[in-house]
């Protein structure tokens, strides 16, 4: 009996350690496919390098806020969640930086409502949405107005009616979502327009 009941609580455990691991796992691929696209990168890289001869003042300024993006992506998302704050202040970076490495002209509005200093999200969780409709689809600008109440955070994205974003755009996206607020969130989209409903 008691080699039963060891063999039991050893098949429990062992359970229990690969529980963890995928879980674990799960979070590192889902920590990886929100943060800023590699190819961002490799332009904010070139245009910064292509500017330093003439000029030098925006060269600078472009290699300042990948700094800042990078130091967000490796030393603040180590931790499960963030402030909402520190999520919207790396969102402003990336849609400046966006700003200046454009090869159209860009313009976007944050418009925030609420307390965002108190509540707390899974870090990047967002950037992936943004990082959607910047590069798919090829925009001239993009309002953004954040509303908080209580634990229920509200975006709305407009960003001209011309552009409309089908199942296939919002796949990561959704992936996303589904795996770590499944029954927590809302998202509709419809021409010109985006609405995301997040219950922290």
């Amino acid at each position: 009996m008691s080699a039963i009941e060891l063999f039991r609580n050893w098949n429990q455990k062992k359970e229990e350690i690969l529980s963890l691991e995928h879980q674990f796992l799960e979070s590192e691929v889902n920590k990886l496919k929100g943060q800023v696209s590699p190819i961002f990168l490799s332009k904010a890289l070139q245009r910064a390098s292509a500017l330093a001869p003439t000029q030098p003042k925006t060269s600078s300024t472009i290699l300042m806020q990948l700094g800042q993006l990078l130091r967000y992506q490796l030393y603040d998302c180590d931790r499960e969640k963030v402030f909402l704050q520190s999520e919207i202040h790396f969102i402003s970076n990336f849609l400046n930086l966006y700003q200046l490495i454009s090869d159209r002209h860009f313009d976007y509005s944050l418009v925030i409502k609420g307390q965002t200093n108190q509540l707390l999200i899974t870090p990047l969780l967002l950037i992936v949405l943004v990082q959607t409709l910047v590069e798919k689809q090829a925009l001239s600008y993009l309002q953004i107005e954040m509303e908080t109440k209580d634990q229920t955070l509200n975006f709305d994205f407009a960003f001209g009616e011309k552009y409309n974003l089908n199942d296939n755009d919002l796949a990561d996206v959704k992936n996303k979502f589904d795996t770590l607020h499944s029954h927590v969130y809302q998202l509709k989209s419809q021409a010109g327009n985006l609405q995301l409903q997040l219950v922290l």
